[in-house]
């Protein structure tokens, strides 16, 4: 009779590992195909996306900092910052470069408002267009504007919140 219990609890026992181990590899699983995994090994999501014009986003030896700003021509806050902004890498286009992603609606909206700023075609400006929202949700960007502040080597040395004016803002984390 004893032997009889044990090996009944020896089953249940296994019976229950067995479960545990189902549960924990699905779980597991799960957890590693949800990842966000669509940032590319060579980099950013947006170092490999193309410009409004088609243009690959490459900047020259002399660069020394890279601005990656997130806006909308519908975001007042975007609409207070963007003359500082575009002043700032038109004036330093050899030292700073600007990587600028809208969020607009229609790409028509957009053009609209880069018409206003003859500026924003200036050498160091890369315009991006994020019509499927890929580039905002590989950076957990969720308000605007948001800009985030890399060294040459793409080491991130500042995020930056809300506008600012960049004329008067120390980015460069001295």
């Amino acid at each position: 009779m004893e032997i009889r219990c044990m090996s009944r609890w020896r089953r249940d026992f296994a019976r229950v590992g067995y479960y545990i181990m189902m549960f924990l590899t699905t779980f597991f699983t799960l957890t590693l195909t949800s990842c966000r995994c669509d940032r590319q090994s060579d980099g950013p999501l947006f170092l490999n996306s193309r410009t409004l014009d088609g243009r690959s986003i490459e900047w020259g030896p002399e660069t020394e900092f890279l601005i990656v700003n997130f806006w909308a021509s519908w975001c007042a806050p975007c609409v207070a910052e963007t003359p500082s902004l575009f002043r700032l890498v038109a004036e330093n286009h050899n030292r700073i470069n600007l990587i600028s992603i809208s969020e607009d609606e229609s790409e028509k909206s957009l053009r609209k408002f880069l018409s206003l700023y003859p500026n924003s075609s200036a050498p160091g400006i890369f315009l991006l267009y994020d019509q499927d929202r890929k580039l905002s949700e590989s950076m957990d960007v969720h308000q605007f504007p948001e800009s985030f502040i890399y060294s040459r080597d793409l080491k991130l040395l500042k995020k930056v919140v809300g506008a600012v004016d960049w004329a008067q803002l120390d980015f460069t984390g001295r």
